[in-house]
């Protein structure tokens, strides 16, 4: 993986207006571009004024650590989730998401497949974010590379089974799980 954190990995890939405007969108350069150039540049994605702002608080965050990732996967992932969760734009999910696609953290990634997924199968789950995070950590013992493949086989089931009656018709029909 490259040590240049790419727009993709911050919950959702930038459509830029020229392609070859790519090459200056890295979050290393972000800081170096003015809030409206950077909104001109990324216009494209939608809510491109809140997305800027979050971007030149990524670019901001990295240099706090001279824009070294290494640095930054050596600190605990707890301390991580704070930093990151004080960047405006930054929630759960896309801390979450960082935390495991950037740093290398293993984590339980929190979102509406995983939500739908576990109730279906009759868990009953917390209504905050972390409380439903730490009950999957605890109870799921999964390296790195398990995380992102549970993640991953989540979010494909999740695209596929929308509803109880598509549930009814999946592999995992009439099965529970309880944490």
């Amino acid at each position: 993986m490259s040590r240049t954190l790419t727009g993709a990995m911050l919950n959702q890939p930038l459509r830029i207006s020229k392609p070859r405007q790519t090459a200056r969108l890295r979050p290393l350069n972000y800081a170096k571009l003015n809030p409206l150039g950077l909104m001109s540049l990324i216009r494209p994605s939608g809510f491109f004024k809140r997305k800027s702002q979050t971007l030149l608080g990524v670019s901001n965050w990295l240099k706090t650590r001279n824009d070294d990732l290494d640095q930054f996967k050596r600190l605990r992932k707890a301390d991580l989730r704070k930093e990151l969760l004080t960047i405006k734009g930054i929630g759960n999910e896309t801390a979450d998401y960082i935390l495991m696609y950037v740093l290398d953290k293993p984590t339980f990634m929190v979102d509406t497949y995983a939500r739908r997924l576990f109730s279906m199968l009759g868990t009953e789950i917390p209504a905050k974010y972390d409380e439903f995070q730490r009950l999957v950590e605890t109870n799921v013992t999964l390296d790195l590379d398990g995380f992102r493949e549970f993640h991953a086989l989540i979010v494909e089931f999740g695209k596929l089974v929308k509803r109880p009656v598509d549930f009814e018709q999946s592999f995992l029909a009439g099965q529970k799980l309880n944490l």
